[in-house]
């Protein structure tokens, strides 16, 4: 038997030789592809989430799909009379190493989305242990973090600077205002943001992410600027000058009460230093409180209920909060 040294394996040498080759290649380029898939899974990577909520100062309904708004009576028995609607920003870690992630944001969508980011106020929530009130935070292999944004100071912010300077791309896209969560992670040029096709489409004319709400009591309102003042991070907190938020509650409710229709500022803010004089409150300035108030009914007015009456509801609530401070 002769053995022909120009064929192997019944194969031209050279032809042979080119398919190891390719072979060879083949195994090499998709061993590196798997290293750097497995480099990109299972280093510093996070995921993020724009949730639609309403906190009250006892408790959160979130409305955890993703989309904008919230279709259903967010509390059991009703949503309390003091109530505010935030954004709730979720990022997640599931790689193998922690990451550092900071600077929570929301973005307009739209070109140059990212020159556009706005830090709104940031708030806490003692109800859930992952609610973070560090702008800046160590995420471990699989953990998360939840950041609670005042997202309606973003859309109001976008709203007037359409209407002082004409549509632009951003605010035109979807006839309204386009909002997408981001957070930057230490080590990444370009930040993290939630997902393009579930960023949030918010209406010209929406005042509210809820469905089941058609008209709001002052008192909301009302309330919902104190909470601004004295809850958002690196706001001024009554508790430390020795006035627990309950008692600044129950003024926001008794000041409420007084008033019969839409107040002029100066009205308003006599009516919390009256407020609060009959609680024996120190001394407490109302005067920033009631400009901003003041701004916001009158920017809420044409979906505000009768100021004929107070919410029964909101002086429970307000009662049992100052019953459980004392």
């Amino acid at each position: 038997m002769s053995v022909n040294p120009a064929e192997l394996f019944g194969m031209q040498t050279p032809a042979f030789a080119l398919v190891v080759s390719l072979l060879s290649f083949t195994v090499a380029v998709t061993t590196l592809g798997w290293q750097v898939v497995k480099h990109v899974l299972d280093g510093g990577r996070v995921r993020v989430q724009l949730n639609a909520a309403v906190l009250s100062e006892s408790a959160m309904a979130v409305n955890d799909t993703g989309k904008w708004g919230i279709a259903y009576p967010p509390f059991d028995g009703g949503a309390p009379s003091a109530h505010l609607e935030v954004a709730h920003l979720v990022v997640e870690n599931p790689g193998r190493y922690g990451v550092t992630v900071h600077g929570p944001a929301l973005v307009v969508s739209g070109a140059r989305a990212g020159r556009y980011a706005i830090c709104p106020a940031l708030f806490g929530f003692t109800g859930d242990e992952t609610v973070s009130t560090q702008s800046l935070v160590r995420l471990e292999p699989y953990s998360r973090v939840t950041f609670l944004l005042d997202y309606w100071d973003v859309v109001e912010s976008v709203r007037e600077r359409r209407d002082g300077s004409g549509d632009t791309e951003e605010t035109a896209a979807g006839g309204g205002v386009r909002l997408r969560g981001m957070v930057r992670v230490a080590g990444r040029r370009k930040p993290r943001k939630s997902s393009r096709w579930r960023a949030w489409r918010i209406p010209n004319d929406a005042w509210t992410s809820r469905s089941d709400v058609t008209e709001l009591d002052p008192h909301t309102v009302m309330w919902r600027e104190l909470y601004r003042e004295h809850r958002a991070v690196g706001r001024r907190d009554a508790e430390e000058a020795g006035v627990p938020f309950a008692r600044l509650q129950m003024v926001v409710h008794r000041a409420r009460r007084m008033l019969t229709e839409l107040p002029t500022v100066e009205r308003l803010e006599r009516a919390l230093n009256d407020a609060a004089d009959e609680l024996g409150l120190p001394h407490t300035h109302f005067g920033g409180t009631a400009l901003h108030m003041h701004a916001a009914l009158t920017a809420h007015a044409p979906h505000l209920a009768p100021w004929r009456t107070a919410p029964e509801s909101g002086a429970a609530a307000t009662r049992g909060a100052l019953a459980a401070a004392d």
